[in-house]
């Protein structure tokens, strides 16, 4: 369960977006997966880089533990263990990875989908708008 969807429904909490205060991540990118939350590119195969940024981003969040924000301190602690478990293990990466680009595929087509449909719209709009044949200059 991401923190977006643990986060409690008082007005203080949400106003406050752990994933894009902290880590930098829009909404739009939320709930992140294990690539993103770590801030590392995406199927990422050096161990050294998974492990460096986990233990960069735990280090980080273990300062803030101690704020206003403990509770989404610890939240974002677990899900950065988690992602980092995952990523280490090569079996688990293997069909974490598998998985993440189903889903990869699956949204690309969608946003090419609907980019053709707007494109072709806008194509529509843009003849039924044209003069044919153009105006004579000076005319």
């Amino acid at each position: 369960m991401s923190i977006r969807e643990q986060i409690d429904d008082s007005p203080m909490a949400r106003d406050f977006d752990p994933y894009y205060k902290w880590l930098g991540i829009p909404p739009r990118d939320q709930p992140p997966h294990h690539y993103r939350l770590l801030g590392i590119e995406t199927f990422e195969q050096d161990r050294d880089v998974i492990d460096a940024a986990a233990n960069r981003l735990m280090a980080y969040l273990k300062e803030l533990a101690m704020g206003d924000n403990a509770a989404h301190s610890q939240r974002l602690l677990n899900e950065i263990a988690q992602a980092r478990i995952c990523l280490l293990n090569a079996a688990r990466k293997a069909d974490y990875d598998q998985t993440l680009r189903q889903e990869q595929t699956v949204v690309n087509e969608r946003r090419l989908r609907d980019w053709k449909s707007t494109a072709s719209r806008n194509l529509c709009r843009q003849k039924r708008s044209t003069r044919w044949p153009p105006a004579a200059i000076g005319s």
